[in-house]
């Protein structure tokens, strides 16, 4: 068959400008001799002679079946899809949908997939276990939380991007459904108090300020590795490894211990040694931060307004830290406090953002007008993942500003330091950079060729993982395969045919100079510091960059690189014309190299019939990351794009469908992730 030969669209069901009947699903012999029915068709009678006592067929009765089955055919040549019928779905003769049917949803955006025979449920409003989603536009917004747990109907949670917002007075969790899939929760709830994403009986996680991605694999709700990874930004929790030293200028590493010389003025940042300040902080009613620019005092938090039976709490931000942990908290604090009380305390929280007990806690003394210096200490309970500063104030009678503290610091060990308010740019609670993080960075090549130029705004080399990091700016510069082993060529040999290459900042500590290698990493993954033993003297600090394809004469092959995204020309990763009923591995070796952790591209599907075709795609057997795409098609195929992680390095997963004719599927590469 050929493309020229579609056949003739059906615009009107067959006489619907005419008469019919109506053709009944039951039996009409002993009510209606001679009528046709679905469960009879024509009766016998009417294939009996006239002269016998027959009946002929009736004219209206063919019309009437003519039109129910040209119906149909009507509305699949528009496009049309079906949802739920309950009648339907209720019949005797049909008992429910089969596994696989696939339903449109009650909003008409979205496809459920039916995960078993038999299956009368309604997708978008049943318990959710018999119905999927396989796929959906749009997004769900959860509005109006406030301190009550919110189970989210399968309509709701078959969008793959949900935003919650809302003013927390306490904890919340929001249930998803039992289903393997991904899901991008966006919280835009504000409060001191957390949003945890978890199925009814299972575990999940906290999900912070911001998108984040979680998995469902169908008991409990996790997070993949890249939602978890090292912290890059100032809202994120830090990684063990990261504490650690950092550049404050230049390529001079400044270990997060150490002091600079400071003034003891307003709290204006948050610090390598652990000194809060106007960074993350909640508020109770009638505080805020102010400043005594008359009194010599300088920046402070307190009271606004005068104070009468007032109760509430003023937290810092979230300070990710594990069990067993010495912990000081240290502060200035005034009190004109008449009535109430007015303490400070140091609490523990686990991962789910339920509290566990205060690590330290002191009360200050009604009527101690003048500003001390506090401390205490303690250790982190089991279970701990971070804590918080919290001030708080309980029946308090006060007048404006009889409720103040300054200069909050918080810091391992059991013995409190100087606050010194230093210039670090290190933190506690986030941002210490991250080896190979950029910023802006670029390199394109057009064209096959053996040298390269990357541009970016600032990268970040490190010793060690875990070691001192160095900060170069202003980078351009060119690396070119062909040239002589060192600083701006291959570490040793030759660059790799039909291969990948790790590109590599190395940077020389002691002069300051600095330049790219590359490394093949054809074979392996290339570790975020140059894990080589041909390094040139002196280059001891070094992150990874980037890892991109060569071509058979070893040169770079067309790239575009921006960050951690390296885009190709599209690469066709699978053509076949089988049906492959189960996830079935696929290699992509020759496309993605093993440092991949996603990639994007297009999935197509045709059929040399008018068809239901469907190709998916996982990252593993387990269905996580799965994308799909099912369509009638013929012989004009469907493309969709799609984007998803990879699990086993150089390897997705795919399996198919298809219902008539031979089909052809194409799956195809355009980027990936490193």
């Amino acid at each position: 068959m050929q493309a020229n030969q579609t056949p003739t669209l059906v615009p009107l069901a067959f006489a619907a400008g005419g008469a019919f009947n109506t053709i009944p699903e039951a039996s009409q012999i002993s009510t209606n001799p001679g009528g046709a029915s679905l469960v009879d068709g024509f009766p016998p009678l009417t294939r009996t002679p006239i002269a016998a006592g027959g009946i002929p067929p009736a004219g209206l009765d063919m019309n009437g079946i003519l039109n129910l089955i040209t119906q149909s055919t009507r509305w699949a040549h528009a496009g049309g899809r079906y949802g739920y019928n309950a009648a339907f779905a209720s019949d005797t003769n049909v008992v429910g949908y089969p596994s696989g049917a696939m339903l449109m949803s009650a909003d008409g955006l979205g496809t459920w997939l039916s995960l078993a025979d038999n299956n009368s449920d309604n997708p978008d409003t049943g318990p959710g276990t018999k119905w999927a989603p396989s796929q959906a536009y749009g997004f769900s917004a959860v509005s109006g939380l406030t301190n009550t747990n919110v189970t989210l109907t399968p309509a709701q949670a078959m969008k793959s991007r949900i935003v919650l917002t809302g003013a927390l007075t306490a904890n919340v969790q929001i249930i998803l459904p039992t289903w393997t899939r991904e899901w991008t929760i966006v919280n835009n709830t504000t409060g001191a108090f957390s949003i945890t994403a978890k199925t009814a009986a299972g575990t999940g996680v906290v999900i912070p300020a911001g998108p984040a991605r979680v998995v469902g694999d169908g008991t409990n709700i996790t997070q993949p590795a890249e939602s978890i990874a090292a912290a890059t930004s100032s809202s994120q929790p830090l990684t063990a490894g990261q504490i650690g030293a950092i550049g404050s200028q230049g390529n001079l590493p400044i270990n997060t211990s150490a002091k600079v010389s400071g003034v003891n003025s307003a709290n204006l940042l948050v610090n390598g040694s652990g000194e809060l300040g106007l960074s993350n902080w909640s508020f109770a009613a009638n505080f805020a931060p102010q400043n005594d620019v008359t009194g010599g005092i300088g920046g402070f938090f307190g009271n606004t307004a005068a104070l009468s039976g007032a109760s509430g709490s003023n937290f810092t931000g979230n300070m990710a830290v594990g069990a067993n942990v010495p912990l000081t908290l240290s502060f200035d604090a005034a009190s004109n406090v008449s009535a109430g009380t007015y303490s400070v305390a140091l609490v523990a929280y686990n991962s789910s953002g339920t509290f566990i007990g205060n690590v330290a806690a002191v009360t200050i003394p009604n009527g101690a007008s003048t500003s001390t210096r506090y401390s205490a200490g303690g250790t982190t309970p089991a279970g701990t993942a971070y804590v918080t500063s919290s001030f708080n104030i309980t029946g308090v009678t006060a007048p404006v500003n009889g409720v103040v503290w300054r200069r909050v610091k918080v810091e391992q060990g059991n013995t409190p330091s100087l606050y010194s308010q230093e210039a670090s740019i290190a933190t506690v609670g986030g941002g210490t950079p991250v080896v190979g993080s950029v910023r802006n960075l670029r390199m394109y090549v057009a064209t096959a060729s053996s040298s390269a130029t990357v541009t970016a705004d600032e990268i970040i080399a490190c010793s060690a993982l875990g070691g001192a990091a160095y900060k170069v700016g202003s980078v351009s510069q060119t690396i070119n395969l062909a040239a002589a082993n060192g600083i701006g060529g291959m570490d040793t040999g030759s660059a790799p045919t039909n291969g990948y290459v790790a590109i590599y900042e190395m940077v020389n500590p002691s002069t300051g100079a600095k330049g790219l290698m590359a490394v093949n990493a054809t074979s392996s993954v290339a570790p975020s510091v140059y894990g080589g033993s041909s390094a040139p003297a002196g280059y001891t600090a070094s992150g990874l960059l980037t890892v991109v394809p060569t071509n058979g004469s070893g040169q770079f092959a067309p790239v575009l690189v921006r960050d951690r995204n390296i885009g190709i020309p599209i690469k066709m990763a699978l053509t076949s014309n089988s049906v492959v009923g189960t996830l079935t591995p696929i290699s992509l070796a020759s496309t993605i190299p093993p440092n991949a952790v996603s990639i994007t591209g297009e999935l197509s599907i045709a059929s040399t019939s008018t068809s239901t075709v469907a190709l998916a795609v996982a990252a593993d057997s387990n269905s996580i990351s799965q994308q799909n795409t099912t369509a009638s098609v013929g012989s004009s195929g469907y493309v969709v794009n799609y984007a998803m992680s990879i699990s086993t390095a150089q390897t997705i997963l795919w399996s198919s469908a298809n219902t008539v004719g031979t089909p052809t599927y194409n799956i195809y590469v355009s980027s990936y992730t490193i």
